[in-house]
């Protein structure tokens, strides 16, 4: 797994996945794929997902190896 990950909050993702997209954000979500730096959270995952309109939707967010789960566990107190 890749060091230098970079966690991409689900407005980025909207962003950059809606038919009227924001190219930058595009550029720059597609550039961290490109270099395996994306990570994601479980949650939003299923932000994104909660939001799908349409059947075909799903398979844009076959995120791929390119992405990574960036998980994390609360420090004990």
């Amino acid at each position: 797994m890749n060091n230098n990950l970079v966690l991409i909050d689900t407005s980025v993702w909207i962003l950059a996945l809606r038919k009227s997209f924001m190219p930058l954000a595009k550029e720059k979500v597609e550039y961290l794929l490109d270099r395996e730096e994306a990570a994601i959270t479980p949650m939003v995952c299923l932000e994104l997902l909660g939001g799908v309109r349409s059947e075909r939707v799903p398979q844009k967010l076959t995120f791929s190896k390119k992405v990574s789960f960036y998980l994390y566990r609360a420090l004990p107190t």
